[in-house]
């Protein structure tokens, strides 16, 4: 049974917002510059953290690994 996620309309802290954002952009760039696939990962996990800004709680639950019950 899959579970549908929706954002909610959750208003975050610009300065959050802002900062993630910028963390992701960053390791974006550097992931573009080496081309490893550490630095990707790297990036991969900053866009996550930006993502879940937008998130409640549940759907960031919802969302966990059922195996490990990693995000």
């Amino acid at each position: 049974m899959s579970t549908i996620v929706e954002l909610v309309s959750v208003r975050p802290d610009e300065v959050i917002v802002e900062e993630r954002f910028q963390a992701y952009k960053a390791a974006a760039q550097r992931c573009q510059e080496t081309m490893k696939v550490s630095d990707g990962i790297a990036a991969g996990h900053a866009w996550k953290a930006f993502l879940d800004v937008f998130l409640s709680s549940p759907q960031r639950y919802a969302l966990r690994d059922p195996f490990t019950g990693r995000p």
